[in-house]
């Protein structure tokens, strides 16, 4: 790291906490359903998030809250910023968005995290 006077011309290296944020924040890029997706890697508190928003009945059916987390693991669309849904019916319409080979792109995204399984419900479950 270089310095000029009082100013830095690199940044200096992560530290242990920052690397872990960096690692959560991570995305990947993957094409299904005529669409680039950004898909954010699946977390504790993006499964929170979602348990949040979807009703106590689509909690309690493993496949059901799976597709629902597909949802929130969209970052993007196109190039365009997707936020985190608030309720069933914003994760719904990403998913009709991005069509069944979208959401299909989304496990394949998530298996570049390389979680164990790469299976979104069965992570879902834990």
């Amino acid at each position: 790291m270089a310095v000029v006077g009082n100013i830095r011309t690199e940044a200096p290296p992560l530290g242990a906490s920052a690397v872990i944020v960096a690692e959560a924040a991570k995305t990947v890029f993957v094409s299904g359903g005529g669409h680039t997706i950004e898909v954010r890697r699946p977390t504790n508190v993006t499964r929170r998030n979602c348990r949040k928003a979807i009703s106590a009945e689509s909690q309690e059916k493993p496949e059901l809250f799976g597709e629902y987390l597909l949802a929130f693991l969209v970052a993007g669309i196109d190039g365009e910023p997707v936020g985190v849904p608030q309720n069933e019916q914003q994760a719904e319409a990403i998913q009709d968005r991005i069509g069944d080979e979208g959401l299909a792109a989304i496990i394949g995204g998530v298996r570049q995290f390389g979680l164990a399984g790469g299976s979104v419900v069965a992570d879902a479950k834990n």
